[in-house]
């Protein structure tokens, strides 16, 4: 306060000083007056100078500060009273909706398609080729079609039985669309595939084989349906359903049949807080086998129940649940499997780190061995493999969108694990027998894939397996590492080019040797001999000629490298070969 009057003091000094000059010229004046007046009454003549000296001592009064706060007095305002009342009524309107055209908007246009194809050909060792598709044109309400295939080979191996073998194939199937987003699915197949058990040597033997005998056929007949949802929505119950039926036999009088009624569901749940939502599933399934060969007839059945539970946190997805399988058949048994599973995305769309156990039952039924072997006896012992447990890690990647990534690692613990050895109680030693074991197996798989629009693509597999065995001496008939690669690469508009590249390590088998003594014979006349095959390079080259959009010529040139390998002990591959034809689209 004191430094905002600071004017006003100023102001007041400078007056004091003005008026204290007056003061004292007056106060001088009047003193000269009454000294004046005597002398002048004396008649007498003074003079006189007086000098008054004084220091000047400025001095500032006392600010007394006035303390009262202004007060401004309102007078109250009064709120009036209003009446007022609203007369409503409809005010009619016209408006008449007019459609708008919509927009054009430039995209890809879908490529034009046909309903049917065939292709054919003819090749060297007599070999007929046939392959002919029939299908539904796009629409979003169905898809159905069929296929039917005839594949024959008439060649002769050197010294060997004749190995004239062929395969026959029908199949038709179709899809509806609901708009509820649903889809029921069915098919149904017929096939019949004919080999002959050439891996011996005719001329070591007096006595020749029946061509009945030598001759093996394989019939199957399969159909299935099935009805799954997939609806988008975060809260919507997924599910899907599936019965299928086979019946698989051959010309000994050994059959399989085969029911197996499948289903599964997901929904997403908010169970927990601290992720934003868990997803709940079970996938069940019932699978059952009858066998029957010329002697016996037995069953075997598989139930597993898998419930489980998933979520999302972060970069991480996490699963995990259990696998309850009852078996059931000659021995009842039940076995308890763990599933949990973890992801991390390190990178979104370019890396992804994975890990976890896993385990489960599998049925080793005639007819996947017969796809496998198809020269193994017809009354072959089956069993359940099962692998009791597998911890797995792994990675995927995608690169640039054009390049993709995988590899992986596991250890396995099997129990069952069935091997094929040569059966040498055969006069000719020209079939297999399965034997089964326990065994620890280590993988390392990897694989790769790279596609430059439809022009350039390209995939290879590589698989490198360690057998840990319990009882037999060697995992019979299996290599240690297997290769392969594929590529498909079109120029000049009108050409395509694919190769085919299939590699593989030397595989042991198991063969036995009699022993003679001139004494005696010994209690086992025969001693296991372990024998080696060599791996192989099986080396494929195609060149196809589009001549317009609906027919076009082929060669295929097989095995250009001209090996001989052997997929099997005493079971030759042919040597080079070629597969001439046409196609044609309708």
């Amino acid at each position: 306060m004191a430094i905002n009057n600071r004017p006003i003091l100023t102001e007041n000094i400078l007056k004091m000083k003005i008026a204290a000059k007056h003061f004292y010229r007056s106060f001088l004046f009047g003193l000269l007056v009454l000294i004046a007046i005597p002398a002048i009454s004396q008649n007498k003549t003074y003079n006189e100078e007086v000098t008054v000296v004084a220091p000047y001592e400025p001095a500032i009064a006392d600010a007394s500060k006035i303390n009262l706060t202004p007060e401004i007095s309102l007078p109250k305002p009064e709120t009036p009273t209003l009446n007022y009342s609203i007369r409503s009524f409809l005010v009619p309107t016209f408006f008449q909706v007019e459609p708008i055209k919509p927009a054009n908007i430039a995209g890809e246009t879908l490529p034009e398609l046909t309903k049917g194809y065939v292709k054919g050909g003819l090749g060297n060792y007599f070999t007929p080729y046939l392959e002919a598709f029939y299908n539904s044109l796009r629409t979003n309400e169905y898809a159905w079609g069929a296929h039917l295939m005839h594949l024959s080979d008439n060649g002769k191996i050197n010294d060997y039985y004749k190995s004239t073998n062929s395969l026959n194939q029908l199949d038709i199937y179709g899809k509806k669309f609901f708009t509820n987003k649903t889809m029921i699915s069915g098919e149904m197949g017929f096939s019949r595939r004919m080999v002959h058990f050439y891996g011996f040597h005719p001329d070591d033997f007096f006595v020749q084989p029946s061509k009945g005998d030598l001759r093996q056929r394989f019939a199957l007949f399969n159909a299935s349906v099935g009805f799954q949802s997939d609806n988008p929505e975060p809260s919507a119950l997924n599910y899907s359903t599936n019965i299928s039926f086979y019946h698989f036999a051959d010309r000994f009088k050994t059959g399989e049949t085969n029911l197996k009624i499948s289903g599964a569901g997901v929904k997403d749940f908010r169970l927990f807080d601290f992720t934003k939502m868990q997803s709940i599933g079970l996938e069940a399934q019932w699978d059952y086998y009858h066998n029957s060969d010329s002697l016996t007839k037995y069953y075997n059945a598989i139930l597993t129940i898998k419930p489980y539970i998933s979520t999302v946190f972060n970069d991480f997805t996490f699963k995990a649940g259990l696998n309850p399988v009852i078996e059931t058949g000659d021995v009842s048994k039940f076995h308890l499997y763990p599933v949990a599973k973890v992801q991390l995305k390190v990178l979104d769309e370019v890396l992804l780190v994975e890990a976890g156990i896993d385990g489960g039952l599998q049925r080793n039924s005639y007819k996947e061995i017969t796809t496998d072997n198809p020269f193994v006896n017809s009354d072959i012992t089956l069993k359940n493999t099962s692998n009791t447990f597998k911890i797995f890690a792994g990675i995927k990647s995608r690169l640039a969108n054009d390049i993709d990534l995988q590899a992986s690692i596991s250890s396995s613990s099997l129990k069952n694990q069935p091997f094929f050895i040569t059966d040498t109680v055969n006069v000719y030693k020209n079939r297999f027998l399965a034997v089964y074991d326990d065994v620890n197996l280590f993988n390392i798989h990897a694989e790769g894939a790279y596609h430059m629009g439809d022009k350039i693509t390209m995939a290879l597999n590589a698989d490198y397996f360690h057998y840990s065995m319990d009882k037999l001496s060697k995992p019979w008939n299996c290599p240690d590492f297997k290769f392969s690669y594929s590529a498909k690469y079109k120029f000049l508009e009108k050409f395509v080019a694919t190769a085919d590249i299939y590699a593989w390590t030397k595989t042991y088998v198991r063969d036995y040797r009699w022993v003679l003594y001139d004494d005696f014979i010994p209690e086992e006349p025969q001693i296991e001999d372990i024998k080696t095959i060599n791996g192989a390079v099986d080396a494929n080259l195609g060149l196809e000629y589009r001549y317009s959009k609906k027919i076009s010529g082929f060669v295929n040139l097989n095995n250009i490298l001209n090996t001989k390998y052997f997929q099997y002990y005493n079971y030759p591959s042919q040597r080079f070969n070629f597969l001439l034809g046409a196609t044609y689209s309708f």
